[in-house]
Formats: structure tokens, C-alpha cells, sequence
């Protein structure tokens, strides 16, 4: 074997970068290959810091920079006079490793030769420990400094060679610098040398580039037209330099210059991967690891049932590989981890490999696949991993899993499993059609959903009973969104008779629902409220993601609340939902949507103004998915809000949105409620000729619906009424503003409406006061103020009319009245400083809170702007998320703020923060 002459670094020489021997072995001054000149800084101030450890230990996966480091390091060293020997292992000799590195060290300093004793030519391996010994003492005469790097030491694993190693660590005189670059943590005893401070490891953490050196990297080598790029490179190779490397490489290479690596690596890449990773394994470990990279990470429990072999067996195995290779690494406790995670480049590559597999080979996999996932009950999956493996009965077991898991109430699993069919396959499957109209319904696909039911309803008259309950929940609810109350009506006498003990959760959710919503609109409140409370125990906790869930029920039930005029306990109800759905927004978005609707039209009717108009960033999501009654009275509020505070063309902008909105979707009573608000803001604007121009289509309306008695017909007439009540007081036409209150106030006693019933009470003794028709009058606005204390109601009774507060102020100073009626009363003087949040007058509104002397904090100090936005979301029950949203700023922002704010009112936390802000802003 010939070992060419190395060269020694001296300390007063700086030769160019040179290297030379063979066989593995090299001493010169090395200075780094140039990729990228992208170093790991951390990594190498870590080995000028550790110039005294006898050991340095670089581990880390194939391709992670340790021999670039390594060498960058010994450059940065050239002129300390140290003599270095580098030793490849991947390229020695085999006959061992002590005998080439005591000749090499001979060559290097001669001198060494005095003190080493005589050693034969062609020593045997057993002899390697001695010949080591004798080096280490040979050496130990030497004065100079010493440094052996061995690199890519995954290739010397035999225990000849290992000992040798050994013995050079625990026999290594203090001169003596070993530095070693393994794939894997060094499989040498290192204790002594940890113990005694004389050990440094730099591990795959401080070997992987950061995002900041990515992007160096990036713009160094590609400039700035790749640089944003760096973030996707980053994510992807999680530092890995190689990785980065042989993206830009492509990258710079396209001839389009483009490279997504969201669609593909590159080839160079994945051959890299297999020749220097997979192709070191075993096929049944690389079976193993092709298996893991078809599953989710939090599926790793199914590789038993995937491989038939136990737990404990699996978690030995991917350990050992997490080892050796260095792109697994288990997750959870050490000695049984919950779950692996695989490298994302080292995953693509491997289902590379499996969409190499015989078509025999993959239908084995995903048959076994189906069935584990079966004992999980993921049915979305068991499906797909059936279709895969083209199983006979396939939509037989599909319908199966639909079933299960409608029977458990989870419908945004039904959607993703019914997601996996095509349109022609599902026609053939009349009961899988029903559940993806309900799949339809609860992504607000109206006319998808009513074709599919009304296919339903003519190809399936003999479908089973708990079929034709579903179809019957889902036309319902398809009514309530397509505000038909009418056709939601008719559906009562089939619902009521329902068995619910026969029917799927999902089902006997909904059909609480609808019949909740239909008895509200029959002023049946009581009942309304009953069919909430009777929820099973069982169904408490059941999946509430949608219009079928438990928490729009609860919301029905507050709207049940609020139309009898209790006020208090609904926003109490709202306010609830909205802090239960709060940590789960996305998947509540339908709850959070009704709530904060129905919160809306609470709060206006108690005049907190400000909070109307913090909702007011709602209003995409509340148009998207609100039932239209609860988009209706939301944006009723905003709409009026603004035009309280002069703010008409924003008033009218929303009112328009209204109008579009009813008008896209038909929705007749809702477009009615649109005009007639543009209607009363025209008239507020004095535009007469725009208001009739409005009333008359109203009147049109009014003249082409067919509803029914319980329909939005009704609404319509009432609705139309009240334009003409508006013009007329405008034109000064009394006596026909009084015939037509009237006539309204006959047709909204016998329906309930006795909300409409106080504004009217409110208008007609405005009307006879100006006629100076005073007793009859006063009567008028005591009926008004007692149905107004009974029912809680405030800007009803203010928006009747402009001189309300007025009239009222007259009543009082009559005198007379009882303590109810006086209070209320109280209230309409008093109505523009009650606003918790509006500050000292809803017509000119301040963006500061002042708080009353006695509840002043102690430190004096007033909220500012942000903290009184905070502190409006907060009083809705909104989360730190939400507010932080609604507002454009991040959580972090949003939690400084709470934390004045709490240090301002003296309080230590959200409940306590709360009740004090409704108590100082209130100016109690």
C-alpha cells in the first residue's frame, strides 16, 4: 500500500489550499469547498471555542455539511503550526486502519520514528490495539500539536477498527486532538472524556442551516429574483444544506427558471437520497419506512396492523434507523414514542418508491390499509384506501361508514368522505345522495341541495323511515335558509310525529332546529325553548360544527328569549355560545355567525351602540353562512347605527348590501325590510320623492306575493304599512298615518308582535299629541311604556319617532305615572348617556370612555382609543383571536392591552374586567 508524502502546516507558512495523499489519508492547510459560502458560524465559534477538547464529535445526517465544516475549520486553523492528518474512512484500505495511520504519521514528522518501536510490514489486525498504543506513546514525546480528523466514520463500523478508536481516545495525550464526522451519534464510549470537560458534539440542530442563512445562501447564489423562495426551501429541508443545494441547483438550471418544489424535487435530489440513504438499508427496513410515508404522522399506531408485528418490535427497528441515517426522529417519550417523524424530502422520495411497486404489491397495502383504519373508525379513509385497492363492494361499504358515522352526528366527515365519489356513482346510491344534500346544505349550496331532495322525493317513495326523516329535516332547513317560512310550516305536522329514538344524531339535531325556528315565528316561544331542552344527555357533547349542531339551537333559544323581551337572558345565552365556540372558530363559524348576529339586534335594542358597529366586521362571514333572518337583523342594527351617529351614506351603503343580498337570493320579506329602511333614511335625509319612489315598490311587493298566513306575506303587508305610516307623518297626512297604525296594530296584536305593537303606541301618541289630542295621547305612550318596561326595550321605542324623548319628558313632568312606567320613561330622557361603550351621547358619539367619579381607577388614568376597541370586543365575550382579527392586530398586541386595561381598572382578570367595564361605562 503507498501513502503519498503528506504536508506539514507550519505556522510561519500559508501555502495555497492543497491536499495530497491516497488511500484515504491527507494532511494539508484546507480551506472549504465553495457551496454557496454559506457557513454554519454557530457551529464553527463552538469549535474555536473547544480548541482544548481532546474529542470533537460532529453527527449528523448524509449530506449536512460536517466535512465542509470540518474543513472550514481547519483553514480558519492554518497558521496555529498544528500537523494534521485527515483520514477518510469510505476510502481505507481493508486490511485495517492502525498500520496506515502509523505510517502516515511517520512520513508526516520523521522525527516520531526515535521513539516508536520497530513495527513489520503487513501487521495482522490483531495487532492493531498494540500498534495504536505504541503510536499514542510515540506521539506523546512529540512537543507539537496533533490533530486526526477522521471523517465519514459511518464507514468504519467494524469492531477492529472501533477499538482502535477507542484506545486513541482513552490513551490521548493532551496534545492530541481527535475530531470525528459520523452519520449517527459516535458508537465509542465518550464518558471519561465527558466527564473530564474534554468533549465537544455539534449535532443535526447545529449542523442545519437557520432561515436567515437560507436566505444568505439563496441570495448569494441565485439573487434576488429566487429570495422568496427562501421560505418554501426552508420548510422543505429543514436547514438541510444539501437539500438547498440541489434546489438551487434546478432551480438556476430550468430553463423557465422556475422550480416549484411543491410539485416535484429534483431528479438529482432523489438519487441522491437513494444512493446515500436508502441504499445503506435493508429492504425490509426501507419496506418499513415506505409504509410510514404513506401514513399521516398521527397514524404511526397503525404500522402494526400494517407490517403484523408488534409495537415495541416497530419502535426497536425505527429507532435503530433514527441512528443510522439521521431523518427520523420519534416524537413523545424516549423509551415508547407516540409517533415518527419522517424528513419531508426523505417522505417524497420514499413514496417515490411506492408508486414504483407492483400494482399487487400496492393493492396489499391499501387493502390492509382500509382495514386498520376501520378499527379506527376513519371512515374518509377506510373508503379511499378501499377504492386503491379496487374492492369489490366498495359504495356498499362507503354507505356503511356514512351511516356510522351520521349515527355519531360527525357531518363534516360525511362531506370528505362523500367528497371521494364522482356525481354519476353517487346517482346510483339514493341513500348516499341524501346525506350529500345535507353535505350540500352545510356548505350553503341552496339550489345543489334542492335538486338533490327533490330527486329524492320522486325516485324514493318507498325509502325507509328514518330516510324520509332526513329528507324531511333537510327540507326544512333548506326553508328556514331560503327564509320560506311557509314551507317550513307545512313540515310540522311529519316533524312532530317523528320516533327520535329512530333517527341519526344529525337528523334529531336538525329537526330540533327547524321546529324551534318555526314555532318562533308562531310567536310559540315557550315551545321554541322546550324542544332545546330536551336534548338528550347523551347528545351533550356531540359535534357541533354546523346549522345541525347543539349551539344554533341554544342561539333559537335566545332569539326565543329576546322576541318575549327578555333581553338580559338572551344576551346572555349569545354571549355564551360566542365564548364556548370561541377556541374553535373555524369549525363553530356557523354558530359564532347566528350569535353575534342575534347579539347585534340585543345590544341595539339596549342601545349599546358602539358594540353594534363593532360587529360590523362580521359581515362577509355572517352573509356567507347566517340564516338570513339573522343577516337581516345584524345589519338592520348597523345600518341604523351609523344613521344615529349622521353617518348616512355608510347607513345607506349597508341597506344597499341588504337589499342586494335579498335580492340575489329572492328572499322577498328580507328585501322588503331593506327598503323600507332605505325608505325611513330618505326621509331622514328629506328625500320625499326618493321615499315614495321606494314606498311604491314596496307596494308592489306587497301586491305580488302569494305567502300563506304563517309566510313572510304578513311581514311583507306589515312591512309596506309602515312605509306608508313614514310618508305619510312626512307629508303631514295625520289622519291617514293614524288609520294606518291602526290597521297595523289590529294585525300585529293577533300575531304577537308586540315589539311593533310599542313603536306603534309610540307613533300614534306622537301623532295625537300634535293634533293636541293629549289624554289620548298620554294613554298611547303609558301603554307604550309598559309594554317597553316588560319587554326591555329602548331604541324600539326611540326610533318610532324623533319626539319620543320628548313626549316623554312631558308624561313625567305630569306626573302620575307608576314606578315601572316612570322608569321607563326615565330611560327614553336619559336614552343618549346609557350607552355602556357610546360615551356621553349616541348622537355625538366620543372615541374615549369617561368613567364615573366614584368607580374612577385608582390610578386616574382613562382608557385610550385601542384599549376602549379592546375593551368593546371584550364585553362581547369575543377571544383574544377574535379581537385580535376584528381589529388587524396580532394576539401578542392584543394581550399588552389586556393587561393595561386590567391594571387600569384594578382588576386581575377577564370576568372581573368585564363586570367593571359595563359598571364605569355605564356612568353609574
Amino acid at each position: 500500500m503507498h501513502l503519498s508524502t503528506p504536508l506539514r502546516v507550519r505556522a510561519d507558512a500559508d501555502p495555497p489550499i492543497a491536499t495530497t495523499g491516497g488511500q484515504g489519508f491527507s494532511v494539508a492547510n484546507v480551506a472549504p469547498a465553495r457551496r454557496g459560502d454559506i457557513l454554519r458560524h454557530d457551529a464553527l465559534r463552538q469549535l474555536d471555542a473547544a480548541k482544548n477538547a481532546s474529542c470533537v464529535v460532529l453527527h449528523g445526517p448524509a449530506g449536512s455539511g460536517k466535512s465542509h465544516l470540518l474543513r472550514a475549520w481547519a483553514a480558519r486553523q492554518a497558521s496555529a503550526g498544528a500537523t494534521w492528518i485527515w483520514v477518510d474512512c469510505e476510502r481505507l484500505p481493508k486490511e485495517g486502519i492502525a498500520a496506515p495511520l502509523v505510517g502516515a504519521c511517520l512520513r508526516t514528522l520523521p522525527e516520531l520514528s526515535a521513539n516508536f518501536p520497530d513495527r513489520r510490514t503487513g501487521t495482522k489486525n490483531e495487532e492493531d490495539v498494540p500498534l495504536i498504543l505504541g503510536l499514542i506513546r510515540a506521539l506523546s514525546h512529540h512537543a507539537g500539536p496533533f490533530i486526526f480528523v477522521f471523517d465519514n466514520l459511518h464507514a468504519c463500523e467494524n469492531q477492529n477498527r472501533l477499538q482502535c478508536l477507542q484506545a486513541l481516545l482513552d490513551y490521548c495525550p493532551p496534545h492530541l486532538q481527535c475530531l470525528f464526522a459520523h452519520r449517527a451519534p459516535l458508537p465509542l464510549s465518550l464518558s471519561r472524556l465527558r466527564d473530564c470537560g474534554a468533549l465537544l458534539q455539534i449535532g443535526p440542530a447545529s449542523l442545519a442551516w437557520n432561515l436567515e442563512e437560507t436566505r444568505a445562501f439563496i441570495r448569494n447564489k441565485l439573487g434576488v429574483r429566487a429570495y422568496t423562495r427562501a421560505q418554501a426551501w426552508f420548510d422543505l429541508t429543514r436547514g438541510w444544506c444539501t437539500g438547498l443545494v440541489y434546489l438551487s441547483d434546478a432551480y438556476d438550471s430550468a430553463k423557465n427558471g422556475e422550480t416549484d418544489p411543491e410539485h416535484g424535487l429534483p431528479g438529482a435530489l432523489l438519487d441522491y437520497l437513494e444512493t446515500e440513504v436508502l441504499r445503506q438499508l435493508c429492504e425490509e427496513d426501507i419496506y418499513c419506512l415506505t409504509v410510514l410515508a404513506q401514513l399521516d404522522s398521527d397514524h404511526d399506531k397503525l404500522l402494526p396492523s400494517m407490517l403484523g408485528t408488534g409495537w415495541p418490535a416497530i419502535v426497536h427497528k425505527l429507532s435503530q434507523l433514527s441512528q443510522c441515517m439521521g431523518f427520523l426522529q420519534a416524537q413523545g417519550s424516549p423509551g415508547m414514542p407516540a409517533r415518527w417523524d419522517l424528513h419531508p424530502i426523505l417522505r417524497l422520495a420514499l413514496q417515490r418508491r411506492f408508486s414504483g411497486w407492483t400494482a399487487d404489491a400496492q393493492a396489499t397495502f391499501h387493502r390492509r390499509a382500509s382495514a386498520a383504519f376501520t378499527n379506527i373508525a376513519d371512515f374518509k379513509r377506510v373508503v379511499h384506501h378501499a377504492i386503491c385497492a379496487g374492492a369489490p363492494d366498495t359504495l356498499g361499504l362507503m354507505e356503511q361508514s356514512v351511516e356510522a358515522m351520521g349515527r355519531k352526528g360527525d357531518l363534516p366527515r360525511i362531506a370528505q368522505v362523500l367528497s371521494l365519489l364522482p356525481a354519476q356513482v353517487l346517482q346510483a346510491r339514493p341513500r348516499l345522495q341524501s346525506w350529500l344534500a345535507m353535505a350540500a346544505l352545510m356548505a350553503h349550496r341552496l339550489e345543489d341541495c334542492r335538486l338533490m331532495i327533490g330527486r329524492l322525493y320522486g325516485q324514493r317513495p318507498g325509502a325507509d323511515e328514518a330516510e324520509r326523516c332526513r329528507w324531511h329535516v333537510i327540507s326544512g332547513m333548506l326553508a328556514i335558509y331560503s327564509d320560506d317560512i311557509d314551507a317550513a310550516a307545512a313540515l310540522v305536522p311529519v316533524l312532530e310525529a317523528m320516533h327520535p329514538e329512530r333517527i341519526d344524531t344529525v337528523t334529531r339535531s336538525g329537526r330540533r332546529n327547524v321546529l324551534s325556528w318555526i314555532y318562533i315565528h308562531q310567536s310559540a316561544y315557550g315551545r321554541a325553548r322546550q324542544m332545546q331542552l330536551d336534548t338528550p344527555a347523551d347528545e351533550s357533547n356531540r359535534p357541533e360544527e354546523t346549522m345541525f349542531g347543539r349551539q344554533i339551537g341554544r342561539c333559537m333559544a335566545g332569539f326565543s328569549l329576546a322576541l318575549e323581551g327578555k333581553m338580559n337572558e338572551a344576551e346572555r345565552v349569545y354571549r355564551e355560545v360566542l365564548e364556548k365556540c370561541g377556541p374553535q372558530e373555524e369549525q363553530l363559524m356557523d354558530a359564532i355567525c347566528q350569535a353575534s348576529g342575534l347579539l347585534g339586534e340585543t345590544l341595539y335594542e339596549l342601545n349599546d351602540l358602539d358594540s353594534v358597529l363593532a360587529l360590523a366586521v362580521r359581515q362577509d362571514e355572517m352573509e356567507r353562512v347566517a340564516i338570513p333572518d339573522t343577516f337581516l337583523r345584524v345589519m338592520l342594527g348597523i345600518g341604523r347605527t351609523l344613521a344615529i351617529r349622521g353617518r348616512l351614506r355608510e347607513s345607506s351603503e349597508i341597506l344597499l348590501r341588504l337589499e342586494q343580498y335579498a335580492r340575489a337570493r329572492n328572499l322577498r320579506r328580507i328585501l322588503a325590510y331593506s327598503l323600507l329602511e332605505q325608505c325611513a333614511l330618505s326621509l331622514r335625509a328629506h328625500d320625499r320623492a326618493h321615499a315614495e319612489h321606494l314606498r311604491r315598490q314596496l307596494a308592489g311587493l306587497r301586491r305580488r306575493d302569494k305567502s300563506g298566513p304563517l309566510g313572510g306575506g304578513v311581514d311583507i303587508t306589515a312591512v309596506a304599512r309602515r312605509a306608508d305610516i313614514l310618508c305619510c307623518i312626512a307629508a303631514g297626512d295625520m289622519a291617514a298615518a293614524h288609520r294606518n297604525i291602526l290597521r297595523l296594530m289590529e294585525c300585529s296584536l293577533a300575531a304577537g308582535r308586540y315589539r311593533r305593537v310599542a313603536a306603534l303606541c309610540c307613533q300614534i301618541a306622537i301623532i295625537e299629541r300634535r293634533q293636541g289630542r293629549h289624554v289620548s295621547a298620554t294613554e298611547h305612550l303609558k301603554e307604550a311604556l309598559a309594554i317597553g318596561y316588560r319587554m326591555g326595550l329602548l331604541r324600539s321605542l326611540l326610533d318610532a319617532h324623533p319626539d319620543v324623548p320628548d313626549a316623554a319628558q312631558d308624561i313625567l313632568r305630569m306626573g302620575g305615572l307608576d314606578s315601572m312606567a316612570a322608569f321607563q320613561a326615565d330611560l327614553l330622557c336619559n336614552a343618549p348617556g346609557i350607552s355602556p361603550l357610546a360615551g356621553p351621547s349616541v348622537h355625538a358619539p366620543s372615541h374615549s370612555a369617561t368613567l364615573g367619579q366614584d368607580d374612577r381607577p385608582h390610578d386616574d388614568e382613562l382608557l385610550t382609543g385601542r384599549e376602549l376597541d379592546i375593551a368593546r370586543q371584550l364585553i362581547l365575550a369575543l377571544p383574544n383571536k377574535l379581537i385580535a382579527r376584528s381589529l388587524s392586530l396580532s394576539p401578542e398586541t392584543v394581550k399588552w392591552h389586556l393587561s393595561n386595561i386590567y391594571q387600569k381598572l384594578g382588576v386581575s382578570n377577564r370576568h372581573d374586567a368585564v363586570a367593571r367595564l359595563r359598571r364605569l361605562l355605564l356612568g353609574s
